[in-house]
């Protein structure tokens, strides 16, 4: 008997491609690096250009700039202020402090779509009374906590 192995119907990578297996790990090796390459150069320059391109707004801030509006002129809030590179500080009357918490957390809910650009970068607000300047919340993403 003859020590013949059958045939196959296939062809082996070596056979297709010229290459063996080493060869194929090299060159995926070789892409994978360059792609890498290539997404941390598209993170850095977006970074340094202040925007991700991935994030989309969450909520509509033309809305809640016009409710804000609406809810200094009901004399709800007083007024607010954005030092430079600080979060929104929002000084409240005793109107908004009589509001149920279901309504501050609504109110909480608008200023945060308007400060933080349509939810697109996270961001705290602080409530203070308007007379005293002391404060009294903290809201943002994770919802309203009052002082």
């Amino acid at each position: 008997m003859s020590d013949q192995r059958p045939k196959r119907d296939t062809m082996s990578i070596k056979e297709a491609t010229g290459c063996n297996r080493w060869g194929i790990l090299a060159i995926l090796g070789i892409i994978i690096v360059i792609s890498i390459m290539v997404t941390q150069n598209d993170a850095a320059s977006a970074k340094a250009s202040g925007s991700l391109t991935t994030a989309k707004p969450s909520c509509d801030t033309a809305k809640a700039t016009e409710l804000i509006r609406k809810l200094k002129a009901e004399g709800i809030i007083y007024k607010i202020d954005v030092p430079a590179g600080l979060y929104p500080r929002v000084y409240v009357t005793e109107a908004w402090q009589a509001l149920p918490m279901d309504q501050k957390r609504a109110v909480d809910g608008v200023l945060y779509c308007w400060g933080s650009g349509g939810g697109v970068k996270d961001i705290i607000v602080k409530y203070y009374d308007y007379r005293t300047e002391k404060k009294i919340a903290l809201g943002g993403r994770g919802g309203l906590s009052l002082q």
